[in-house]
């Protein structure tokens, strides 16, 4: 748990293309001033925002090697409680991590049965944890893995003292190989991986548009359709509705100041 809301806020927005995630660190740069958020650019889709952003608040990730210099770039600069931090493609980054692991493993794998494991490559080493003794790869081992993975991801962020903003596509919740029912959830490779997420961050809200109805965020944790989280202390006095229309996400972290008894 952050120690205040006040100092620090971790917020993850998981909505469908478009629905206007990106479009939330616009009002933080306008409200807190562009040399007060940074932003970790891995999906490439910061058009809708690209009249406000410099070319020093903006670090461009193509890869999970790339997050490990981004996250060095983001404590040099914004390891502060006044900063904001937005890292634009959570998916995208968990997508990285799986990538890594399963490929690895497939690389594991090809080099034991074709009998040139004493000639592979010291960085596929490492994957040979997945092999059994059948030369076969474990998947359950590497889908563990990764979940593991993205628990010290996240921590590894979330120990910034800054506020963390970072965007998630949706999925309806797998239920077997090819079926999706309710709730829509964060788009991860794997349930560890998903969970993860969700026990990372302070509150989870997902954003949708609905015809005639324009843009709201979703915030009930016990909503139907949608797999929330609000994390929050009920002494604080803070009443956040289930539902918020023309979200913003600067005016939110304004109200998540504690009222005084």
């Amino acid at each position: 748990m952050t120690a205040t809301y006040a100092d620090s806020v971790k917020l993850a927005l998981v909505g469908e293309s478009g629905a206007g995630k990106t479009h939330q660190a616009g009002y933080l740069i306008e409200t807190f001033g562009a040399d007060n958020v940074g932003i970790v650019n891995c999906e490439r889709g910061l058009n809708t925002i690209a009249t406000l952003l410099t070319a020093d608040n903006v670090f461009n990730a193509n890869s999970i090697e790339d997050m490990r210099k981004a996250w060095a770039w983001a404590k040099e600069r914004y390891d502060r409680p006044d900063a904001h931090l937005f890292i634009d493609g959570g998916s995208r980054v968990m997508q990285w991590i799986s990538n890594r692991e399963h490929g690895g493993a497939d690389k594991a794998l090809e080099a034991v049965v074709t009998g040139r494991r004493n000639d592979m490559a010291d960085s596929v080493k490492p994957f040979l944890r997945y092999i059994t003794d059948k030369q076969v790869i474990d998947t359950q081992k590497v889908w563990i893995r990764g979940a593991r993975d993205a628990e010290i991801f996240w921590a590894s962020w979330l120990a910034l003292r800054c506020n963390l903003y970072a965007t998630f596509w949706a999925e309806k919740t797998p239920t077997g190989q090819y079926e999706r029912s309710f709730p829509w959830t964060v788009d991860a490779p794997g349930n560890g991986m998903r969970n993860a997420i969700i026990g990372a961050f302070d509150f989870v809200f997902h954003i949708v548009r609905v015809r005639g109805e324009g843009m709201k965020v979703i915030t009930a944790p016990d909503d139907f359709k949608y797999r929330c989280k609000r994390r929050l202390d009920p002494r604080m006095g803070i009443d956040i509705p289930d539902e918020i229309a023309d979200f913003n996400l600067a005016k939110f972290y304004a109200a998540l100041k504690p009222v005084a008894a």
